[in-house]
């Protein structure tokens, strides 16, 4: 005689329960791992903060270098931790690897200024990462914009040191709730294509560019305070970026470059001096250090005190021309590009002034250049 066997039945309650408590898992286990990398990059921060005010350089850069290989660090913390693995590295001899972490930081924070007491060892591969961004025109910069028929996203990015490793444009179309991501490589311009939808009734973006680790360098807009761009069913003019608009209503002449060239040049030749002086300020330093200066009898400073007082004049000088001299790069840079750069768009015809997915070339209605 065969028997029959059945399965249990699982009230429904408990069912019930089971799912909610499934659910609750998957919660929990969302929201532990949400952005562990960043909560890393931000202890380690901390850490080196830490290591810095106990003058534990050893601890100070690893701390430092933990935290930018943990990535998704923002781009204040970027430049904090690049600038502490900078001076850990210059403590500890390694005058190459410290300029790197100073030209990066630089790049990021254009305002970052040591204290003037700080050590020789930190202000020389400190003056010369200055020197480098004082003979370039822009720091990292991107620029973003839709164009004009809404068919895509242009951007250039300007990267003379090569910091960038991708550039990352995060989409949203009206309606919808999520950002998807599109990375590019961190070329100098290129486009990104926009689905119909996102053209018909609108979206919001933003832009970052980050590192190999994924820390960012640059950010136009973010996921709290996105971008946002009208549909197709708003008028065109309303649909265009507002220094679009204006640009198109401004006649179009000619305009002189005599005086931004003059300028650039000027901060150029201002750049190549204070690089004499800090060759100078660095052989000064050398002889302070020295054993010359340090004959039994008599303090460091009775034996050299002239040589010190070059030293800090040699350095003063130096770190004047730089900033002279970029601030005048900066400005010629600024009346060359941007102070007329939208006149001759009304001359163009549409074949010049139109990109491979029919963007037309405006001057770009958003422009980041880190945190000043």
């Amino acid at each position: 005689m065969s028997r029959s066997y059945t399965t249990p039945r699982i009230p429904q309650t408990k069912r019930l329960g089971l799912a909610l408590g499934l659910l609750v898992a998957i919660l929990i286990s969302r929201a532990a791992h949400a952005e562990p990398m960043a909560i890393d990059a931000r202890a380690a921060l901390a850490q080196a903060e830490k290591a810095f005010d106990d003058v534990d350089y050893g601890a100070m850069r690893e701390a430092a270098l933990r935290g930018l290989k943990a990535g998704r660090a923002n781009v204040a913390e970027t430049a904090r931790l690049n600038t502490l693995a900078g001076m850990a590295a210059a403590l500890l001899g390694n005058d190459e690897d410290a300029r790197r972490h100073f030209l990066i930081a630089l790049g990021i924070q254009p305002t970052l200024d040591l204290e003037r007491d700080l050590s020789p060892k930190i202000r020389g591969p400190y003056l010369e990462a200055l020197g480098y961004w004082g003979t370039h025109r822009e720091r990292l910069t991107l620029h973003i914009h839709p164009d004009a028929r809404m068919t895509c996203l242009t951007y250039q990015l300007v990267d003379p040191a090569h910091l960038g490793t991708r550039i990352k444009v995060f989409v949203r179309t009206h309606g919808t709730t999520e950002f998807s991501a599109q990375p590019v490589a961190a070329n100098g311009r290129g486009r990104i294509e926009l689905a119909p939808a996102a053209a018909n009734r609108g979206f919001d973006y933003f832009a970052e560019v980050v590192d190999e680790h994924d820390n960012r360098l640059v950010e136009v807009g973010n996921e709290d305070d996105p971008l946002t761009q009208q549909g197709r069913s708003d008028s065109s003019i309303g649909a265009l970026p507002a220094s679009a608009r204006s640009s198109e209503r401004r006649p179009g002449n000619s305009r002189s470059v005599a005086l931004p060239l003059s300028l650039m040049v000027g901060g150029l030749a201002a750049a190549a001096v204070g690089g004499y002086f800090n060759v100078r300020r660095q052989d000064a330093a050398e002889r302070w250090n020295s054993s010359a200066c340090e004959q039994p009898g008599r303090t460091r400073l009775e034996q050299c005190g002239n040589v010190n007082s070059e030293r800090a004049t040699m350095e003063r000088l130096s770190i004047g021309l730089y900033v002279a001299g970029g601030a005048l790069v900066a400005a010629g840079t600024t009346l060359l590009f941007w102070g007329g750069g939208a006149e001759s768009t009304g001359n163009q015809t549409p074949k010049q002034s139109q990109w491979s997915c029919g963007a037309t070339v405006l001057v770009p209605s958003i422009a980041c250049q880190g945190q000043f």
